[in-house]
Parts: structure tokens; sequence; C-alpha cells
């Protein structure tokens, strides 16, 4: 009796492997695809392209993924923010590494995810977490010219453009989304897509928004203007 009994429950437990194995062995083994697409930039107005087209971000919305582990990574270098932009998964910690020999101080004042990090030295980083998707701007108290744009998307499926305006954005599974490119320099141009095979999608355009001059004037993390400071201060 015993005997049947343990041959039973060994029969049910191989019956609920094969079932758990039959539903994820497919998932495992889901076939990925590659997108591939060109983007051309406008200046403001729209009547002449800018001079490189980097610094777009396209990415794809239609599906959520977990935020990676690993933060995403930002070097101050040079009294500059590297990269200049920055795409990162929705609940992504965002890293901010002090590799100038001055102190800087990061803040944002954007009303989603307001924060300051304080002054803090060479060798030291602060860390920031970014929950909502959107476009947030990040600057340095000290340093009026540390600009850095983020951009918060919903997945891992996401790319930056070269000077040419090529992208290419991996592992995307087969499915329904919509395509969005948006600029540093402002403008956003989305597109309906169908992913069922490698994809190389037509040439879309974007015009900017905004010019340089409007994207570096803002003011300090109290609300006021940034004091003029003597060479000797940025030393």
């Amino acid at each position: 009796m015993r005997f049947n009994y343990q041959r039973k429950a060994s029969g049910i437990v191989r019956f609920w492997l094969a079932v758990v194995l039959a539903f994820l062995l497919p998932l495992a083994h889901a076939e990925t695809f590659t997108i591939e697409g060109k983007v051309k930039i406008y200046k403001k107005g729209g009547k002449r392209t800018l001079w490189n087209y980097n610094n777009a971000i396209a990415y794809l919305e239609g599906v959520s993924t977990p935020a990676p582990a690993e933060p995403a990574e930002v070097d101050q270098r040079k009294k500059k923010f590297l990269p200049r932009i920055l795409p990162v998964v929705q609940g992504q910690v965002v890293r901010f590494h002090n590799l100038d020999r001055v102190e800087h101080n990061v803040f944002s004042t954007e009303k989603k995810n307001t924060f300051d990090l304080g002054r803090y030295p060479t060798g030291e980083y602060r860390d920031q977490v970014y929950d909502e998707i959107g476009m947030y701007k990040v600057y340095c108290n000290i340093h009026k010219k540390m600009i850095l744009d983020i951009i918060v998307v919903p997945n891992r499926y996401f790319a930056t453009t070269d000077k040419k305006g090529n992208y290419s954005i991996t592992g995307v599974p087969a499915g329904e989304y919509v395509l969005k490119v948006w600029h540093i320099y402002g403008g956003l141009v989305e597109l309906p897509i169908s992913v069922q095979k490698d994809t190389v999608l037509p040439e879309l355009s974007l015009t900017s928004t905004r010019v340089v001059r409007e994207i570096e004037d803002h003011l300090n993390k109290e609300g006021m203007k940034y004091k003029v400071k003597s060479r000797r201060f940025y030393k």
C-alpha cells in the first residue's frame, strides 16, 4: 500500500513537472529580433538639418520589463556629464560618479523626481532612483554648463543614434509596438510597428523644438541665477 502511494505521488510530481517545462521551454527559446532604422533631425523651424544626428533615443512602447539590477552609470569628468543623454529603464538606479578634481553638486528640480545629492568630492558617487517614465533635466549646482538629459523608458528595448542617425534595437520579442524617437533638442516622432522578424524601418524625420541657448539657460537649485565665478574656482 505504501509502495502504491509513493508511485502515485511520484507520478503526480512528474506530471506537474512536465506541465511547467512545457510552459517554460518555449519562453526560454522564444525568438527575438533586431529593429534597425535611421532618423533625420532638423533644426528648430524645420528648414535645415543638424550637423549630426546623435543624441537621439529610439525606444519601444507596448511592453514592460524589470529594471536592470546594475545601475546606469554617469561620469562627471572635465566638468561635464558623460554621457550627455542617458536612457534608463523605469525603476533603475542612476549612479553619479565624480571623476573630477573638484566637488560637484548634482540636483534636479523636476516635479516627478526632485532631488539634491549635495556636494561631494572626487572619487565618490551618489545614487538616485528613477521610478516614473518621462524626460528629466539634471544639473550641477556649482558648474552651470553641466547638463544631463535622462529619459526613463518602460523596457530594455532602446538605442542611441550615432552621428548619421542610425540606431539598432536588439533582443526584441515578436509583438506590436510603438517606436518613439526623442531628441535632446526636443521633438518626438512615433511609428506603430509589428515585429515578426528582423526589421529595417523607413527613415524618420524629427524637428527640434529648442536651440542650444534655450537648453543651457537654467537656474540653480535655489531658483536663482548662477554667480559668475573666477577661473580659479573651476580648477
